[in-house]
């Protein structure tokens, strides 16, 4: 998914920056449900603005994603997500323009050898920075067409994604995220309507 990657920044630089923002973050949690295959949600993931030249900037993201259950063992991973992207941007005012490079593949781990479920998707992105009252709004929507697919049936996607931060002391602060994205479907591979989720 697209969601939690690039937002635009608060404050522009003046001059050119090299890895002028990193975001990293690791998170696990547990799926609440029966099914031994579906035990363990987690996700490791790095966000870099390699280049910020002022006019815009060059970003990279990779995230893997872990699905583990306990069917063969405790903690048992059977399902890898891999996500690439690579970005470039030009910041018109206010606003920032980018376009975007996407990949997603998800290989089954410690199963019997199967095909691997793969997509890259080419697509625009466009971001802007809010001030409301005491609080930061980042919007950012996406929109990409599937150039190339695995054993999927993704035509198109799209998403909005918008955060919200407050400051409460100088060292605490409240956020709040919200994303919605949407995946079009090829009929001619599957018959179902465009996939939606938030």
């Amino acid at each position: 998914v697209h969601a939690g990657a690039q937002e635009p920044l608060a404050k522009i630089p003046v001059s050119r920056e090299f890895m002028s923002r990193f975001d990293f973050d690791i998170s696990l949690a547990r799926i609440g449900q029966s099914d031994p295959r579906f035990t363990w949600d987690g996700r490791a993931r790095g966000d870099i603005d390699l280049l910020d030249y002022v006019k815009g900037r060059a970003s990279l993201l990779a995230e893997y994603g872990v699905i583990a259950g306990s069917q063969l063992r405790p903690f048992d991973p059977n399902q890898g997500n891999y996500t690439f992207e690579g970005s470039s941007s030009l910041r018109f005012r206010k606003t920032e323009f980018a376009g975007v490079f996407h990949h997603l593949s998800r290989p089954l781990g410690d199963r019997a050898t199967s095909p691997t479920i793969a997509a890259n998707t080419l697509g625009a992105r466009v971001m802007r920075s809010f001030a409301l009252r005491n609080w930061r709004l980042n919007t950012r929507a996406d929109i990409g067409t599937v150039v190339r697919k695995r054993f999927l049936d993704y035509s198109w996607t799209s998403g909005l994604h918008v955060a919200a931060r407050k400051p409460v002391s100088p060292s605490v602060g409240l956020f709040v995220r919200s994303d919605i994205e949407n995946f079009g479907v090829d009929r001619a591979i599957a018959n179902r309507g465009s996939q939606t989720g938030g």
